[in-house]
């Protein structure tokens, strides 16, 4: 939220976090309404995918952060406040991953589409619900943001969810998933003229 005053703490910390371990972190920026409401005359990052987001998740405060979407032992929510961030990380990170996930796209900038192909491989069987989520984001957006007691501007901020693709509680794999199974499935996903297709992913 750009009226959240510890919000660029976690954009400092979710950073370090990407440093730290790179290419195995896919950061998303969640600006849903409270406390980020637009200052005026700076543009309005927030979207009904992020409301989506945290009508389903409830989150205590801002920042929070859902991490794998897991509940970890001993907790209620699987939002996290800040101080949890790096343990919670660290120790998915320890996860050996039960499918490989390979995204690949091709974007036509006269019809602003882009074909977007996920390649799903199954190293191990699994029985419990697997669900996939799509997503637009985009980076290098500059909006106001409280930072302590001053207000930051220009600030940039990265990984902003735009609009969801799938819903936001993501869709259903119904295929048999034991080790070996490869799902492909392809989509063409329009891109609004309002974002900047070079920050988009």
């Amino acid at each position: 939220g750009v009226r959240c005053t510890n919000c660029p703490q976690g954009h400092s910390l979710t950073k370090t976090l990407e440093t730290q371990n790179p290419d195995q972190i896919i950061a998303v920026a969640l600006h849903s309404d409270f406390l980020a409401f637009p200052y005026p005359g700076n543009q309005d990052l927030r979207s009904q995918a992020a409301n989506d987001i945290a009508n389903i998740f409830s989150p205590p405060a801002k920042p929070s952060a859902l991490i794998d979407r897991h509940l970890f032992p001993g907790e209620v929510i699987k939002c996290y406040l800040l101080g949890k961030w790096t343990g919670y990380v660290n120790d998915r990170l320890q996860e050996d991953a039960p499918v490989n996930i390979t995204l690949s796209s091709t974007f036509d900038d006269v019809a602003r589409e882009t074909v977007l192909r996920m390649e799903l491989v199954y190293t191990e069987a699994q029985s419990v619900d697997n669900r996939y989520g799509l997503w637009i984001m985009e980076d290098n957006l500059q909006s106001a943001q409280l930072n302590g007691s001053t207000i930051d501007s220009p600030y940039i901020h990265q990984h902003v969810i735009r609009e969801y693709i799938t819903p936001a509680s993501g869709v259903a794999l119904t295929e048999n998933l034991e080790g070996g199974r490869v799902i492909i499935k392809e989509f063409l996903v329009p891109i609004s003229g309002e974002y900047d297709e070079s920050n988009v992913s």
